[in-house]
Formats: structure tokens, C-alpha cells, sequence
């Protein structure tokens, strides 16, 4: 069997609970919070039912509604098992890609100003982020979960979502008061604040290893 990525575990989830067809997958992860957590292009989820079945772990039936012939996938026990054997196995750790704070490290060869623009961008994003999550949220309850035996898991993952993107505006608010320590050209080259800082931060780990979560 080739190697399954985390996409084609997290669809044989899905098949587990119903079968389906590929298009009614990649209409369902616009409004899923898998999106969010594992973004995938909308080819590639379309893509995963043929793979599955190549693997085994799916079948395919094909059904007509009027003239028109769709494939609907569904799970084998080949594949519950796969995905019995995935949930148990470990799990890859947390990745950041994210492209403001690549240029907050390339920032000493701009400007404070380019520094406070970054941080007005990312102000912009996380709010944006914000009300789309809003969004998403009403759109929900007007219309029902798509799967009520996920919904309560469906708000853990929320939960995280919206807590990381309060992290970040509460992050963008600190950095934004450190603002005019910094040197109008090429600024961030105080190693000795940010030494002071790093011992600051030290301590601050500590409290978090110490605590009894």
C-alpha cells in the first residue's frame, strides 16, 4: 500500500460516516473546519476518492439522477481499519508558514515604518479571518450541521481557531507599543534587549512547564 497522507485519513473519515461523491466532499470542506486546520486545494480533495479506491480502502458505485452519472465512494473494511490504525498512531507536531513573520526576520534591511506596516497587514488578515469565521459560524446554525455526530468536535476545533486568531491580534497589539523603541533604519539590532527579553521569556516557559495543566 502506498503512503496515505493525513488528507486521505481524514476523507476515509468521512466515507466512514456516509458514503459520498467527490463533489459533495469538496462542497462540504468549504464550510468544514478541516479547511482551516489542513488546507488543501480543492483539486487534490477531489483527487483522494480515486486514490482511496486505487488502495482499496474505498469502493465506488455509480448512480444516475435523471441523465446525469455520478460516483459515489464509499468506506471497506480495509479502509476502517486503515483509519482505526491512523487514529492510534502518533501525530505530526504543529507547523507555522506564515509569510509576515518571514519578512519580520529579513525587517532590518526596511524601515520601522515597513515594520508597522507588516503588523497593520497582520492586524488586517486576522480580522478578516475573524469575521469570515463569523460568517461561517452563522451559515452553520441556519442550516444545520452536515453531520451532527462531529458537531461537538466541530467546536473544539473552533475553539482553537478563534483562540489562536485572538492570539495573534493580542500579540499584534504588544509588538505595535514596541514600535517606537525601534530605529527608523535598519531596526532590531539591540542584542542587549534582546537578551533582556529572551531571559524574560525563559521564566515565562518555566511557568508554563511548572504548571500543573
Amino acid at each position: 500500500m502506498a503512503q496515505l497522507t493525513t488528507t486521505s485519513y481524514a476523507l476515509l473519515a468521512l466515507l466512514a460516516r456516509r458514503p459520498w461523491t467527490a463533489y459533495d466532499i469538496t462542497q462540504y470542506m468549504k464550510l468544514s473546519p478541516l479547511r482551516r486546520v489542513w488546507p488543501k486545494a480543492e483539486s487534490r480533495i477531489y483527487a483522494e476518492p480515486k486514490r482511496l479506491l486505487t488502495e482499496g480502502l474505498a469502493e465506488a458505485n455509480e448512480q444516475y439522477n435523471g441523465k446525469r452519472k455520478s460516483t459515489v465512494y464509499s468506506i471497506t473494511d480495509a479502509g476502517r481499519e486503515a483509519l482505526s490504525q491512523w487514529l492510534k498512531s502518533p501525530s505530526g507536531h504543529l507547523e507555522y508558514k506564515y509569510e509576515i513573520l518571514v519578512k519580520l526576520l529579513s525587517a532590518d534591511h526596511g524601515t520601522r515604518e515597513d515594520v508597522r506596516a507588516l503588523l497593520d497587514e497582520a492586524k488586517e488578515q486576522a480580522l478578516l479571518e475573524a469575521q469570515l469565521l463569523r460568517e461561517g459560524l452563522e451559515i452553520v446554525l441556519e442550516q444545520g450541521f452536515k453531520m451532527p455526530e462531529m458537531a461537538e468536535f466541530n467546536t473544539w476545533i473552533m475553539r482553537f481557531i478563534i483562540r489562536d486568531v485572538q492570539g495573534r491580534l493580542q500579540w499584534i497589539a504588544e509588538m505595535r507599543q514596541r514600535l517606537p523603541e525601534l530605529a527608523a533604519k535598519a531596526p532590531g539590532g539591540d542584542e542587549a534587549k534582546a537578551r533582556k527579553i529572551y531571559h524574560e521569556e525563559i521564566q515565562y516557559l518555566d511557568q508554563l512547564l511548572e504548571r500543573d495543566w
